[in-house]
């Protein structure tokens, strides 16, 4: 009996492992919020929801045997309380996901570990931007890939400031 893979996001990453699987006579069942992305037509089972929709995900977990992460687009909260209520287990595992699932949270294991990398600082208001030399590249802490949210800044506007 063949076991059934569940991965969390259609993407490119996902067609790969569901390539690899499908060969290795394991079932793949995606778990998307487009039936388009690109490993959708390599499951023989595809769930449309969102990446928030904890019931629609509890039925997902219930079907597969184990679960594969494709996106950081799932918190680890969900996916603990998803762990804990279903026994279905993901990989990689909730606390390690947990502890590089945003931009911030990498940065810091990074700079725990000597890892070297591009200057780094955390932006909480326009002031902390008016402290750094332009042109500078803000990035969303979680949710942005490939480019997506990344915002160039060459300048800033001071009449936009009130002080």
């Amino acid at each position: 009996m063949s076991q059934v893979m569940g991965i969390l996001g259609a993407g490119q990453l996902a067609s790969m492992l569901a390539k690899s699987a499908v060969g290795r006579g394991i079932d793949v069942a995606i778990y998307s919020s487009s039936i388009h992305g690109p490993a959708c037509s390599l499951a023989s089972n595809v769930m449309l929801g969102e990446p928030d929709d904890f019931v629609s995900l509890s039925k997902f977990f219930k079907f597969c045997d184990f679960i594969v992460l494709e996106s950081e687009f799932f918190k680890a909260e969900t996916l603990e309380r998803l762990v804990d209520n279903t026994g279905t287990k993901v990989y990689p595992e909730v606390i390690p996901y947990k502890k590089l699932s945003t931009k911030i949270s990498q940065k810091e294991f990074f700079k725990n570990c000597d890892i070297p990398m591009a200057q780094t600082n955390l932006i909480k208001s326009m002031g902390d931007i008016l402290k750094l030399k332009l042109p500078l590249m803000l990035k969303q802490s979680s949710g942005g890939y490939d480019g997506y949210g990344n915002l160039l800044i060459t300048e800033v506007d001071l009449s936009l400031i009130h002080i």
